[in-house]
């Protein structure tokens, strides 16, 4: 615009110069300034006396004063042209010179100079106040073309004529062109006008809109507050534990500080893991130590969520921003935040509690390298966006016992803390569901009793189910939705791999285990470990941390939280098909995997290390069955399966384990008919794991034995000639042992002896290339029951030096051996060869069980024994210390005879105050044991170490043989056994075939079953 005006200017110059180029016009102006000026009309007023003249000229001066303003913003725009502005302040000083010397006529320029100026600094009013206006600058220019063109106008007639005919004859035509100015500038003035009214108005309305818009930033603004706490939980009274966590969390906002760069930190785990209290106890611990101005606490659920939170920060009560216009709508709000938050200097920490994605965070983070952020999510691979990831774990068992009894009233006790340490076992240490139980224990049961309440999968479920009690902080929802959302993000694939996972071990799942090429199409992406919808579905899984992925005893396993387990069971219960479909799946997988059991039930050792991997599994899966309100279906595949890990329980004395698996196996076989040889061998096991409870658990496994041994006999009298088999005629005469060593463990030493003979009887004249010489050891215990220590003692160094030789000196069925060889020799007297044997049993059992397993316990009591009789009393006694430092693996018996046994040694030590309280414990089992056994009347004629070895199972070792021979409980059964015994021995070794041997077992006269007494 400058530039159009100045070469308007320059144009209009040079078309009014033109009119004074002759030469006698050349002298007329001077080209001048507006100082130089007023000296000329202080010279013209000095040089006439004539007061007229004086009084016109002083007229002059504040017309001219108004006119030099006018002037100046001319001369400011047109600065490349100044001879404008001297140009027109000559013309003025001639026409000035020339009329002074005439009062009338200077009188008549003075007034036309006053009219003129007088509407010229008018309208520069209006210029100042729309300088940039062009309409009014077209004006303004008008009216300096008509006013410096009169003022030519006159000087041309000056110069033509003498002055005083200007006065007198010319004076009416400059008069007439003066009019003629006057009329055109009066038509400018309007034309002005009117632009000045358009001027005005469009400034007012455009200004207006102006103001409106930035009303939010030009209004009057309160100081923002110098500190600003936003968090919207309170802090957690009784939070505790996450030390290391709280640790690196300041560490790492000391490092961002520091090197003065924004830093990120995520808490990532499982939902109810303690992410958002761990942010809460963090905010509060910074605003103690004043380690940020502002601490900010979005809830990033959601983007509404988090565009909602970041939005109200503006408002007066918080950072006091400026606030937009209504309908603006939060986009505006958020950006003031943020803008906020990247121009102040003032440190911050913005905590985005429950991020689902790492893009909704970002769009909210400032962009500023200075700020520390925290974000708690599920997500695993959002938390590798962030600068430090720091993933939180279960509390250990000692910081969520604290928890939970820090919501109960009183002082707990010793048995209290560990009730409630069991509970976090349970809970996993999952510190949302340790709250959630702890109020329903403070209002509804107490500690005591709740653990086994909730272990039931429809008691956990309710619990689960109840509101969320006053002690669950910052999570108002029933506990069973805490894994809702996650659960229904993924895909159906992934979702059966949870439901399969949610029936095995939360401890760990090997991976391998659920791979098979066989399987159906709907388990197609678990068909191979490498396939790519695989990887997809576990890494859906394992980001959402929902279940992990881990490397457990060496194998790559899937991990799963055990209160997410139990969440994802009370889904199941609730849809019956799906929990059919996949408990059949899951039962599938495992028999695949699950070895099976030497088929005549012989130890095998070779196989601990594959049944000990999958023993959790079937476990686990045994449990989802047990507590099923409607029990899937099953078949007897799963219940031998069951029974294949109760066989290694036996085998390495997993006693707990081993009768839970059987029990459930043997509750399937009573609901079976048929598969009388594969039940039987479910019975057979269940009856060698009662055996180890001593008296409590006699009678219970008789009649499980004698189910066994009818289903043998069932099987015998059913199968055809031309099916039957060695291993069939085999196994029956395991069942018959089976009995004999039940009569063994009641103390029927006398009547057991046929029944070994029997066994040994069939294999012998079968022929069997299996070596376990079990029958022998049982005919040397049977021996030496009767007081025939010599012939027993042979029998089993014969036994013993053969299994040794077949199995190898460090088997776990030759310590069995040597334990019993070591018995014998103690009641033979032979103490030294009695320490040998021990020795090396205690030496193998430490390795194979450990040094509190139960088998290594009896060990150490059978070295008590031979040591009391030796002499050595005090290490007799060291060696019972040792066992009942921690004798958990024992029965109630086994307790009360190393207790007995411990006060006669302390009492012979004369350490009488000790022995007493030993024997105080063990009066008190022997009652307990009275009542709840098979206390048999004869029983009450036996004191001392022959009462106690009787209350004890066979296997413990005995050290009392041949002071008791207890009557035989089956007449009917001993008459059955010697009619077979009778038949078989006109049959020597070897030569007696399957057929034969079948038709000798099978029941007489067509009969079903073997009487039990």
């Amino acid at each position: 615009m400058t530039d159009h005006l100045e070469a308007e200017w320059n144009r209009f110059l040079n078309t009014q110069q033109h009119r004074l180029r002759k030469k006698r016009y050349s002298s007329l102006v001077q080209r001048l300034d507006y100082q130089r000026l007023l000296a000329t009309l202080t010279d013209e007023s000095s040089r006439y006396a004539n007061n007229g003249v004086t009084r016109g000229i002083s007229k002059l001066r504040p017309c001219l004063d108004r006119l030099n303003d006018f002037m100046l913003p001319i001369t400011s725009i047109v600065q490349a042209s100044p001879a404008i502005a001297s140009f027109i302040w000559g013309t003025l000083q001639a026409l000035i010179v020339v009329s002074s010397k005439f009062n009338e006529t200077l009188e008549t320029v003075v007034n036309m100079i006053q009219d003129l100026t007088s509407t010229m600094t008018r309208i520069n009013k209006y210029l100042n106040l729309f300088p940039t206006e062009p309409d009014l600058r077209a004006c303004m220019r008008h009216l300096i073309e008509e006013y410096v063109g009169f003022c030519i106008t006159t000087m041309k007639y000056c110069s033509r004529m003498p002055i005083y005919n200007l006065c007198r004859i010319f004076w009416s035509r400059i008069d007439r062109k003066f009019e003629e100015a006057r009329a055109r500038i009066e038509n400018h003035v309007r034309d002005f006008e009117s632009e000045r009214q358009y001027a005005v108005d469009s400034a007012l309305v455009q200004g207006s809109r102006r103001i409106e818009a930035a009303l939010p930033l030009m209004q009057p603004l309160s100081r923002t507050p110098n500190k600003l706490y936003v968090v919207p939980h309170a802090q957690n009274a009784r939070f505790c534990g996450q030390a290391d966590v709280l640790r690196l969390l300041q560490q790492f906002v000391v490092q961002g500080q520091t090197s003065g760069r924004q830093t990120s930190i995520a808490l990532h785990g499982i939902g109810g893991i303690g992410k958002t209290q761990i942010a809460v106890q963090f905010a509060y611990q910074c605003r103690r130590s004043d380690s940020f101005d502002f601490i900010l606490w979005f809830r990033a659920d959601s983007q509404a969520e988090l565009s909602a939170g970041m939005a109200s920060l503006t408002h007066p009560d918080k950072l006091n921003l400026p606030q937009v216009a209504p309908g603006a709508g939060q986009n505006k709000e958020v950006e003031l935040v943020r803008t906020f938050l990247e121009s102040t200097t003032q440190r911050f920490l913005l905590v985005f509690d429950n991020a689902e994605s790492w893009a909704t965070v970002e769009a909210y983070l400032p962009r500023c390298i200075y700020g520390t952020i925290l974000i708690t999510t599920q997500h695993k691979q959002l938390a590798k966006q962030a600068t430090y990831a720091l993933p939180v774990k279960p509390m250990d068992r000692i910081v969520g016992a604290r928890l939970l009894l820090s919501h109960l009233p009183g002082q707990a006790t010793t048995e209290q803390k560990e009730i409630a340490r069991l509970i976090c076992d349970e809970l996993g240490g999952l510190p949302i569901a340790i709250a959630h139980v702890a109020g329903f224990i403070r209002e509804l049961t107490g500690l005591h009793g709740f653990l086994d309440m909730f272990k039931e999968r429809a008691n956990s479920s309710a619990i689960f189910d109840l509101p969320a009690p006053t002690t669950v902080a910052t999570y108002e929802k029933r506990l069973g939705l805490v894994w809702d959302f996650a659960l229904n993000q993924v895909s159906s694939d992934s979702l059966t791999l949870l439901h399969i996972l949610s029936m095995l071990s939360p401890d760990g799942v090997p991976v391998d285990d659920l791979h098979h090429r066989d399987l159906d199409s709907d388990l197609a992406f678990l068909r191979d470990p490498n396939n790519f919808v695989f990887r997809q579905v576990v890494n859906q899984i394992t980001d959402r941390q929902l279940v992990d992925y881990q490397t457990v005893g060496g194998n790559a396993c899937f991990v799963m939280h055990r209160s997410l387990q139990r969440s994802i069971l009370h889904r199941l219960d609730g849809d019956q098909d799906r929990l059919q479909h996949i408990f059949q799946i899951t039962a599938d997988m495992l028999r695949r995997v699950v070895p099976r059991q030497h088929e005549a039930q012989i130890p095998s050792s070779e196989l601990w290390p594959s049944w000990e991997r999958r023993r959790p599994q079937v476990m686990s899966l045994a449990d989802v069955y047990r507590q099923s309100a409607t029990k899937p279906k099953v078949s007897i595949d799963f219940a031998e399966m069951l029974c294949d890990i109760a066989n290694y329980c036996w085998e390495r004395c997993l006693l707990r384990d081993g009768l839970v698996a059987n029990q459930l196996a043997e509750s399937i076989c009573d609901m079976i008919q048929g598969h009388f040889d594969r039940r039987a061998d479910i019975y057979a096991i269940g009856g060698g794991l009662r055996m180890y409870d001593g008296i409590s658990g006699r009678a219970t496994n008789f009649e499980v034995s004698m189910k066994a041994l009818n289903l043998r006999q069932q099987h015998i009298d059913e199968t055809l000639d031309e099916t039957i088999t060695a291993m069939d005629c085999f196994k029956y005469s395991n069942a018959w042992s089976d009995i004999g060593e039940t009569l063994l463990d009641y103390g029927c030493y006398a009547a057991a002896g046929p029944y070994f003979e029997l066994s040994m009887s069939v294999k012998y004249k079968i022929g069997t290339d299996i070596v376990y010489l079990i029958n022998e050891y049982h005919k040397a215990i049977a021996l030496a029951g009767q007081g025939m220590y010599e012939a027993a003692v042979q029998e089993l160094r014969e036994a013993t030096a053969t299994m040794e030789s077949v199995m190898g000196p460090t088997c776990a069925a030759v310590q069995s051996f040597r334990l019993g060889f070591a018995c014998l020799l103690l009641c033979a007297g032979q103490l030294e060869p009695a320490l040998d044997q021990i020795n090396k049993v205690i030496s193998c059992r430490e390795v194979l069980f450990g040094r509190y397993g139960r088998p290594t316990l009896d060990a150490y009591y059978v070295m008590s024994v031979i040591q009391e009789r030796r002499g050595d009393l005090t290490n007799a006694y060291s060696w019972l210390s040792i066992a009942l430092d921690r004798p958990t693996d024992w029965c109630p018996a086994d307790i009360g005879r190393a207790n007995w046994k411990s006060a006669v040694l302390l009492a012979a030590l004369n350490r009488q105050t000790e022995a007493k309280t030993h024997q105080d414990r063990a009066d008190h089992i022997m009652s307990e044991l009275k009542s709840v056994g098979d206390f048999r009347p004869r029983l009450l004629t036996l004191e001392g170490e022959a009462l106690w070895d009787h209350m004890v199972a066979l296997s413990a070792g005995r050290t009392s043989y041949g002071s008791f021979v207890e009557d035989s409980i089956s007449s009917t059964l001993d008459a059955r056994c010697a009619a077979i015994v009778h038949q078989l021995r006109p049959f020597r070794d070897g030569q007696c075939a399957v057929v034969q041997m079948a038709s000798i077992l099978r029941s007489p006269n067509g009969s079903m079953g073997v009487p039990s007494g």
